[in-house]
């Protein structure tokens, strides 16, 4: 109760609770941080129900913690591939759940540490390569055989991006696109077959053969686009100097290739909690670099004019029954994004041209309260 209560009643003022600048951003902190740690202990209502009974918020948090690292150490293996220990990892949560994007930072940093991340002087980077190698050549050209290419250059041919944060859900909107005829960019499947060995829960090996990977990857895109081909490429979109003057981009807009685009907006803890169940792993740095695409689309549509479309899969709006709250983390981007949306659709129909962004809020996965 705020210590301000008592002397009000004496005194014949409001009986409303009054609360300085810093209880109130201690209040707010513990609320969000309640209900990050409710959204991560949602598997076990049963914990959950008697730790609500309590009025006391920060004993609500205290006991809401203690169960959500119990929980997290059920994917301690994972927490093992990205560098960080089940209590870490709730810190990091709820702290980006409430917008406190220092601690965030830190702990990124220190996981890196504990990979032993740092960069290798050995690992060849974009600007070294150059010229293809026998092998990468190889790998080009088992992925574009079983694709006939197109009579000419930009008929009935298409560029379909799926972007979005790691762990947003990608792979599932591609599961929904007929994508037969297209060429499909697996930086998987390029770096298994770069170096057989590698494993994608083992963040030096997925480091160690990135930017090789982003290289044969390009290759393969400028191969079938000039081919006639059309292709998917699934991209969190956050490597603005990459996309910005990419050549495969600058490509089909000269020859008038459509692009459009399907991007997921999630917020970074759903992205983060989502990634300990997938098979794969990424580390903390790079999920939470993945967040920037968000930006990246605005100067992507401005520059590109070959856009044709953009759909935009709203996951932001959460009202679940254990997730009240938005998370703060990178909202404003979000916001900024969804405003130009609206002014661009508008300009659109005021000019009378076809709106280019159109907005799916996931309503499927809510449950409302009422």
């Amino acid at each position: 109760m705020c210590p301000n209560y008592q002397e009000n009643q004496k005194s014949g003022k409001s009986s409303e609770p009054t609360l300085s600048k810093a209880e109130l951003k201690r209040e707010k902190v513990l609320l969000y941080t309640a209900f990050a740690l409710l959204s991560l202990t949602r598997g076990v209502p049963r914990h959950v129900k008697k730790v609500l009974d309590t009025n006391d918020l920060p004993i609500l948090v205290n006991s809401l913690t203690a169960i959500a690292i119990a929980e997290a150490t059920r994917f301690e293996q994972k927490f093992r591939t990205i560098g960080t220990s089940p209590k870490n990892y709730v810190g990091i949560f709820t702290n980006a759940y409430a917008g406190l994007m220092r601690p965030v930072k830190r702990a990124i940093k220190e996981s890196e540490k504990k990979l032993g991340l740092k960069k290798k002087k050995n690992i060849q980077t974009s600007r070294e390569l150059i010229t293809p190698t026998e092998r990468q050549l190889e790998i080009i050209s088992e992925y574009t055989k079983d694709i006939s290419p197109a009579k000419e250059v930009g008929k009935n041919q298409k560029i379909l991006i799926i972007a979005g944060p790691i762990g947003s859900g990608k792979t599932e909107i591609l599961k929904q696109e007929d994508t037969k005829d297209m060429v499909l960019i697996d930086l998987d499947i390029i770096r298994s077959k770069l170096d057989p060995s590698y494993d994608q829960t083992n963040q030096r090996d997925i480091r160690r053969l990135q930017e090789e990977s982003w290289f044969v990857s390009d290759l393969i895109l400028m191969k079938a686009l000039k081919e006639g081909k059309s292709v998917v490429i699934q991209t969190p979109l956050h490597r603005r100097k990459r996309w910005m003057n990419d050549e495969r981009l600058l490509y089909a807009k000269r020859h008038e290739i459509p692009i459009e685009i399907k991007m997921i907006l999630r917020p970074f803890t759903d992205c983060i909690e989502r990634n300990l169940r997938r098979s794969r792993s990424a580390s903390l740095r790079d999920s939470y670099k993945s967040m920037n695409g968000m930006s990246v689309l605005i100067e992507l549509v401005q520059k590109f004019g070959n856009i044709s479309n953009v759909e935009l899969h709203d996951f932001y709006p959460l009202k679940r029954e254990s997730q009240l709250l938005n998370s703060v983390a990178f909202y404003d981007q979000y916001l900024k994004l969804m405003s130009y949306a609206a002014k661009r659709n508008l300009m659109s129909y005021a000019a009378k041209r076809p709106e280019i962004f159109k907005i799916f809020k996931k309503e499927e996965e809510l449950k409302v309260h009422n």
